[in-house]
């Protein structure tokens, strides 16, 4: 809630109660960052607790219990590059480890546990497939104007390797979805400020997984989650 003076009289502007739902890795610490920036703090204060993993909850029954004006906000990365930033979350930090055979992942060369990644029914339970295969319900379930899709790769502005204008623009469209009011000067410091270190964030690389992968690596990540990839403009090779 934002008071906005007008002709000296203060008005009562209500931005829209929100859900952040997010996959672990696909840019869950970046986009808390913008939405505790000044611009959206309100909003989310507002909401608080606003952030839930797919996984452990019942993600669609979840959000509709919150009314029917609730709206979802949900990061989308090629998911690719989240399973190698997972595997390097749960090498740091041993207690996160997404499938139950943990010795036998920790074992393993970089190459087997990227199949590892994609591959549950071999190697165990996967925490990350359960992540996907949420995300996925989650998306087609909740009313297209209640949910709002943001790009990681368009997120990352040019100091992350992306573009500046790819960059203000995801953020107008927060702020519009979230009925924030803003002009452009608060839009540009918004960006100016979103990049930079956070709890778990990394290098906030795009496209690691071309340099990563091998040709198994990709058919295999194409054929487990080959419709997230296609449904949101990834590349796939053919």
């Amino acid at each position: 809630m934002k008071l906005i003076w007008i002709l000296l009289f203060p008005v009562v502007c209500f931005s829209a109660n929100f859900t952040l739902f997010t996959i672990p890795k696909s840019g869950t610490h970046l986009v808390i960052k913008l939405l505790e920036s000044p611009l959206f703090c309100d909003a989310a204060r507002d909401s608080s607790p606003y952030h839930e993993h797919f996984r452990g909850i019942d993600p669609v029954r979840y959000f509709h219990k919150k009314g029917p004006a609730q709206k979802a906000i949900v990061p989308i990365r090629d998911i690719r590059d989240v399973a190698l930033s997972w595997i390097d979350w749960v090498e740091k930090y041993p207690e996160h480890c997404p499938i139950i055979n943990r010795d036998a992942f920790f074992s393993m060369s970089k190459e087997d546990k990227i199949i590892a990644m994609f591959s549950p029914e071999i190697w165990g339970k996967s925490l990350f497939m359960e992540e996907y295969k949420a995300c996925m319900r989650f998306i087609k379930a909740v009313p297209s104007d209640r949910l709002l899709l943001i790009s990681f790769e368009k997120l990352l502005g040019s100091k992350g390797g992306g573009s500046d204008y790819e960059q203000l623009e995801e953020i107008r469209r927060v702020a519009d979805f979230l009925s924030i009011p803003y002009n452009e000067q608060q839009l540009q410091e918004t960006a100016e400020n979103l990049w930079g270190s956070t709890v778990t964030f990394n290098k906030g690389q795009s496209e690691r997984w071309k340099s990563e992968y091998n040709a198994s690596h990709i058919e295999l990540s194409q054929a487990v989650c080959g419709e997230y990839l296609m449904k949101f403009g990834y590349e796939i090779v053919r």
